[in-house]
Order: structure tokens, then sequence, then C-alpha cells
């Protein structure tokens, strides 16, 4: 059998790189001005989904498509399901002269893919449907359904699994290959909270008044540059 599953990852490993790097060449950063009813989450989420869905019903995979928030591939039988909860949207790219390749190119150099989702999280996404892929021509027995979940905002507020919870099934159990291999237990905390003062004519400085303060685009990146 291990020579088999050494086969099929040899042969799928082209597809599987390609894969990626036509992921990370959609811009999935999600932006509230491209919104709309056919499109919660934005044109371009819902055709990062469109892809994942597309490139795992050409491998085998039973899919489906949730309200182009979220998404589904799955294999196997039985009532029991092991879940897989991944994400294709991505934060933004900061200043792209800051980048030794474009952010949205899925460049590979020096062995490794280059972009946004590379890591977090289109590249452990991909990797998972392949390696269930694998399972299937390995004929190892399952015993149970494998659903390889996939939210389209993660990096915002998870309206993708709130929207996948109304109508879709909970796995019995389930992992996240977000980020780092093999196992992630914990992340930082994240508190979200606003700071406001009055500004007036009393806070100076050498006759210069504070007119702003800004900084940052997302509460979960940390911030490039502020200003004041």
């Amino acid at each position: 059998m291990l020579d088999i599953i050494r086969k099929s990852v040899d042969n799928s490993f082209g597809r599987l790189t390609d894969d990626i790097k036509d992921s990370i060449r959609i811009p999935s950063v999600f932006d509230e001005k491209l919104c709309s009813v056919k499109h919660p989450l934005g044109k371009n989420m819902t055709e990062v989904l469109e892809h994942f869905l597309s490139r795992a019903a050409t491998l085998g995979f039973r899919t489906k498509n949730v309200g182009n928030m979220a998404g589904f591939a799955e294999i196997g039988d039985g009532e029991e399901m092991f879940g897989i909860l991944g994400h294709l949207d991505v934060v933004p790219a900061g200043r792209l002269e800051e980048w030794t390749h474009s952010p949205f190119d899925g460049v590979i150099d020096g062995g490794g893919i280059f972009g946004r989702g590379a890591i977090d999280d289109k590249g452990p996404v991909f990797s998972c449907l392949y390696a269930m892929k694998t399972l299937i021509e390995s004929g190892t027995p399952l015993g149970k359904r494998i659903r390889l979940i996939v939210g389209l905002d993660e990096e915002n507020d998870l309206r993708c699994i709130a929207r996948y919870k109304e109508t879709e099934e909970i796995p019995n159990m389930s992992f996240s290959p977000d980020a780092s291999f093999p196992v992630v237990n914990a992340e930082k905390g994240l508190l979200k909270f606003y700071v406001r003062k009055q500004i007036t004519a009393d806070v100076s400085r050498n006759g210069k008044h504070l007119l702003s303060i800004s900084g940052g685009t997302r509460f979960n990146l940390v911030p490039d540059e502020a200003k004041a």
C-alpha cells in the first residue's frame, strides 16, 4: 500500500502545485464594496470557491457550494463524518513594493511557492484535497465520510462557517490544517476594542495639534505602519 501511496503522491505533485498557484492568483481579499446578493462576500471570493470545487469535482469528489460563502468536497460512505476545516480567503497584501514576488502570482522560487495563501490557507487546503485523493487511489478502507470544508471569511468575521452551520451537517470530529503542520493546537487570542478620545486644542505639543491616528487594515493583522 505504501508503494501505491508514494506513486500517487509523485504522480499528483505537479497538478497539486498548479492548483495552489492558480488559487493564489485569485486575489481573494475581502472588500465590502465587492459584495452583492449573488456574491455575498465578493465576486473574487465566489471565483476562488468555484475554482476549488471544480478541481475537487474533476478529481472525483462529491462537492457542494453553500451560498457562495462556503463549500465542501467529500469522499467515503457511512453515517459518521470526519471534517477537515480550511479557508480560501487571505489577508490584504500590504505594500506591494515590499514583496520580492507579487503576492498574487504564485511564483515558485527556491523550492517554495510565494504568494498570499501559500501557507495560510490555500496550500494546506489543496494538500489535504490531494491527500484524500491518495486515500481513494490506495484502496484504504475509510469506514466513514471525509469532508473537506472551506470557508471564505475566516480572516474577517467567520460568516462562512456560520452560514455552513445553518444548513449543513456538522462533523463528528475534525481538525484544521491552518498554516502550520502537523498540528496547531492553540493560537493567539484576538481582542477587538476601540479607543476614543475627544481631541481639543489643549492636546498639543510645541504648538502642534493631534488631528488623527490611523494604522492597519485588519483586526487580525499586525500593521506594517501607523500614522499620526
